[in-house]
């Protein structure tokens, strides 16, 4: 059971049903996919199935590196002879940066173990460990909560109610938003500067998000996610219509026996529709700011100002810190790997001078190219 627990088979059939998932969730637009517990269950058993194979290979990894040269003594069988002298073999060593050696002296000679790139031997270990940890923060991030907010500057919202019951009562005071522009006048960026408060105490004032750049803290990540133009209009009619509001964009709203819908056209202009009760358009008009437009007998709609406000996704989670630390690890062991491979040599020196030895390392081509370097002919040997 361990040994299947452990296998790549089973790894190989929980990346396939992790990437099946994945699969389903983009082509269907299912986001909650990452947070059903199908996708939770096969990150879980995928983590037990990476442990239970990394620590399998760590006590080999520990007895590997206490072994020393003792440990050569009989089998000299495997090693082959070479044509350096013993000086010769010693200054082969030192040329090929072995530095790490142990020595065992018997009457029959000396016995060499050598070591070669000692830190790469950890890279896969190191790898593993990474592959852990950014699925533990895979599955934490499959517990986190999202949740929008629109607000024009000066306005204040508390968080959205799933984001509140997790991270506490909040909210959110939006001071300025602004566009950016590059040096050609094309847009490069939406910025919102706000304040933030977490169960009555400010822990953010004047801090700023922007696409691709979102704050970050006390487990919140704020991201700049689109815009919306709004009018800021004064409806005069009956009682319970009059007063001032903020009108979205591309957005009808009734207004008596008729309904309106208010388009942007240029900078500082808007179109304004009127639509009857069978939503036929019965009348267009510029809208600019102090523009007075009459809707039916008793109504008018006048365009005070323009407002922008921001869209901000709110979302609460500790997964992301956990999440970069496992790819900082993981590529700390994929750095390790690129830098260099793992080697050892294993020789004899005889009382009378002669030297044999054998060269391991997983790359064929580095076994030859040192064997050469020791003088030993370019036939395979055993690994």
């Amino acid at each position: 059971m361990l040994k299947f627990i452990s296998s790549v088979r089973l790894a190989v059939i929980l990346i396939a049903a992790l990437a099946g998932l994945s699969v389903a969730a983009t082509l269907y637009d299912l986001p909650e996919m990452y947070q059903s517990w199908p996708f939770r269950l096969i990150a879980a058993a995928f983590f037990i199935n990476l442990l239970t194979c990394s620590v399998q290979l760590w006590p080999k990894l520990a007895r590997q590196l206490r072994r020393g040269a003792d440990s050569l003594v009989g089998a000299e069988r495997y090693l082959k002879a070479s044509s350096l002298d013993k000086g010769a073999f010693f200054v082969a060593l030192e040329k090929n940066r072995y530095r790490k050696q142990s020595y065992h002296e018997t009457e029959d000679g000396l016995y060499i173990l050598a070591r070669q790139n000692v830190p790469q031997l950890f890279a896969p270990h190191i790898l593993h460990v990474g592959l852990l940890i950014i699925i533990i923060g895979a599955f934490l991030s499959s517990f986190a909560v999202t949740g929008q907010l629109m607000l024009a500057p000066g306005e204040s919202q508390p968080l959205p109610t799933a984001v509140a019951e997790r991270a506490g009562e909040g909210v959110i005071t939006v001071s300025d938003f602004t566009t950016d522009y590059d040096e050609s006048g094309e847009i490069e960026n939406w910025v919102t500067t706000f304040d933030l408060t977490l169960a009555g105490e400010q822990v953010a004032t004047d801090v700023t998000t922007r696409v691709n750049h979102p704050y970050k803290d006390h487990g919140l990540s704020i991201y700049q996610m689109a815009y919306r133009n709004m009018y800021v209009v004064h409806i005069a009619g009956s009682d319970e219509v009059t007063g001032d509001y903020a009108i979205p964009e591309s957005q009808r709203f009734p207004l008596g026996d008729y309904t309106v819908d208010i388009e942007p056209m240029t900078d500082g202009i808007a179109l304004l529709y009127v639509f009857d009760a069978n939503n036929e358009p019965v009348a267009t008009h510029a809208f600019e700011p102090g523009t007075t437009v009459s809707v039916g007998d008793d109504t008018t709609i006048e365009y005070i100002q323009p407002l922008s406000a921001t869209v901000l996704e709110i979302k609460y989670s500790h997964a992301i810190p956990v999440i970069f630390a496992g790819f900082i690890v993981a590529s700390l062991g994929a750095l390790l790997m690129l830098l260099g491979r793992y080697s050892e040599v294993h020789a004899f020196v005889s009382a009378d001078g002669r030297v044999s030895l054998r060269v391991i390392n997983k790359s064929a081509y580095f076994r030859r190219k040192q064997r050469a370097s020791f003088g030993v002919s370019d036939e395979e040997d055993e690994q």
